[in-house]
């Protein structure tokens, strides 16, 4: 039998994850409340979700936002996806990234210890 943590359990509610969210984290709720308790939370979009009491981890699938004045994208979107994703790093245990390359970025760009850098 696998251990409490590793069984699949019944929601408590329903999860209405992106902006809907925001407004049922009242009260002092995080997104692990709505996906019915959970002991890690894997953020895989820019913008976090609150979490109460898990684990959190996040995907940084690259950091060209943080490239300034290269023309891939408008600098006030750019500043703001750089802005997210510092908030991700700054509150993951873990940031997951797809290559050496992007880890080095990640550890550049934002100042996470290589060690919590995982590609």
């Amino acid at each position: 039998m696998a251990p409490r943590s590793c069984q699949w359990r019944q929601p408590r509610s329903r999860a209405i994850l992106g902006h809907q969210s925001r407004s049922l984290l009242g009260g002092g709720q995080g997104v692990d409340d709505l996906v019915g308790g959970c002991q890690i939370y894997h953020h895989t979009q820019y913008r976090r979700l609150a979490v109460r009491e898990a684990v959190e981890v996040a995907t940084i699938f690259d950091c060209i936002y943080a490239i300034e004045d290269a023309g891939y994208m408008d600098a006030k979107d750019a500043a703001g996806m750089k802005a997210r994703a510092r908030e991700l790093v700054e509150h993951a245990r873990l940031v997951l990234v797809p290559s050496e390359y992007v880890a080095a970025e990640v550890v550049m760009t934002f100042g996470v210890a290589p060690a919590r850098v995982l590609d």
